[in-house]
């Protein structure tokens, strides 16, 4: 069984940086989305129907949010219930409340992050919330006990705030190696999203999740109508992958 088509965002702003989509513009991609017959569902009920074989929806769609951005919560949020949809964040749990002081490529500005108690009352909702780790390091660069600590601190934070179990991990700046996923697996975590561009067929690798990165469709409406229509096209996902291997290795702010 062949998974859902699964969206990544970032921030939902007009800054026109280059992890940014516009409020208007994301608005219309949900009209989009609710027009056509989509149904939304979370990662985590993604995962568990792909690994139990369950069924998902027939135009079932994945929504994800990385960083947590506190416009997730002032806009992106009001704008996904007004169509009904809900979708899955990933938060930097030790920067709740702060900025995004991280690390990032040139013309991505610093912006303020969800609160808890903003994350709460989305969960409430039906926003499912997952881990992006504690500070938002390049995790291979780090030992191995260091990167124990990373995913650890994060799944134990989200678990105890939310009572909710924290089985998704998101891989700071897309970047992940075999320790990586080793220690992933070891500290219990189910699965993790990359930034890598595509769809996920049979046999699905759960650890190196793909997805289709808006930056592939800003400001190009009919970008965002074909690649979530054209889903199976094989020679439109290598022709997307080889042009953004030779312009890009991926954002740093991610």
């Amino acid at each position: 069984m062949d998974g859902p088509p699964i969206l990544s965002y970032h921030s939902i702003d007009n800054s026109g940086s280059p992890i940014s989509v516009a409020p208007k513009e994301f608005e219309n991609q949900m009209n989009f989305l609710w027009k056509s017959g989509y149904t939304t569902i979370t990662l985590w009920e993604y995962v568990n129907s792909m690994m139990m074989n369950k069924p998902v929806p027939s135009q079932g769609i994945v929504l994800t949010f990385d960083d947590g951005y506190k416009n997730n919560y002032d806009v992106m949020f009001p704008i996904l219930k007004s169509f009904g949809f809900t979708a899955t964040i990933f938060v930097v749990t030790g920067f709740m409340g702060k900025e995004d002081s991280w690390k990032k490529d040139e013309g991505i500005p610093d912006l303020p992050l969800l609160s808890w108690n903003e994350v709460t009352e989305m969960k409430k909702y039906g926003l499912d919330f997952q881990p992006h780790s504690h500070s938002h390091p390049l995790l291979t660069h780090l030992t191995e006990d260091k990167i124990r600590a990373e995913l650890i601190n994060s799944k134990r934070e989200i678990e105890s705030r939310l009572n909710e179990k924290a089985g998704v991990f998101c891989y700071p700046y897309g970047k992940y190696d075999a320790k990586v996923i080793k220690t992933l697996k070891e500290v219990g975590f189910k699965a993790a999203v990359t930034s890598r561009f595509g769809w996920n067929y049979e046999p699905i690798d759960f650890f190196r999740i793909e997805r289709i990165g808006s930056r592939w469709f800003r400001k190009h409406p009919w970008a965002f109508k074909m690649f979530i229509s054209c889903s199976g096209s094989l020679i439109l996902l290598r022709a997307v992958r080889w042009y953004g291997e030779r312009k890009s290795k991926g954002h740093q702010g991610r």
